[in-house]
């Protein structure tokens, strides 16, 4: 079985998951490398390596969605390894259905005003678009309850004892 971390940008979801693979000795697919393996491979003419961010600044969101979908879809034969995804995969429903048939959802969930302040200083193309991180802090936020198998705060924790509380309920 897989297990797959959700939850918006900045709730600690690589750093979770490296450490989760690490302590149940289990491969970790960051989703996002995988997306840029892709791009870098199919997308870009000269294979050259961009960021997801850039792929996104340069392509927009439609095209940056229909990649995530298929590095989505490039995971199904995946097994036994510990899943971080973008903050955004959910922002096509349909993605649901492919991350629950890999494995445990698993929801980092983290205080909103925390998110906030972590990416205060980041100037991040598609908060600006949505018109406000409330509204989409709010529209993702359902998303992730609404998809999660398990929810897990994240406030306020160690990393170390968000791993133990993941460990503990899977």
């Amino acid at each position: 079985m897989n297990y797959i971390l959700i939850g918006f940008k900045g709730a600690g979801k690589s750093t979770i998951g490296k450490a989760l693979s690490a302590a149940k000795k289990l491969p970790f697919i960051d989703l996002d490398v995988v997306i840029e393996d892709i791009y870098s491979s199919s997308h870009s003419s000269s294979h050259e390596r961009r960021t997801c961010r850039q792929i996104y600044q340069i392509h927009g969101e439609i095209f940056f969605r229909d990649l995530e979908a298929e590095a989505l879809r490039s995971l199904k034969a995946i097994d036994r390894s510990v899943i971080a995804t973008g903050g955004g995969v959910l922002d096509r429903l349909e993605n649901a259905d492919a991350l629950s048939s890999l494995g445990k959802i698993i929801y980092l969930d983290e205080e909103k005003e925390i998110l906030r302040k972590r990416l205060s200083h980041e100037k991040i193309a598609f908060l600006a678009e949505e018109g406000s991180f409330e509204k989409l802090f709010n529209k993702r936020t359902a998303n992730y309850n609404h998809t999660a198998d398990l929810r897990i705060s994240v406030s306020g924790k160690s990393q170390e004892q968000v791993v133990k509380e993941i460990m503990q309920v899977i």
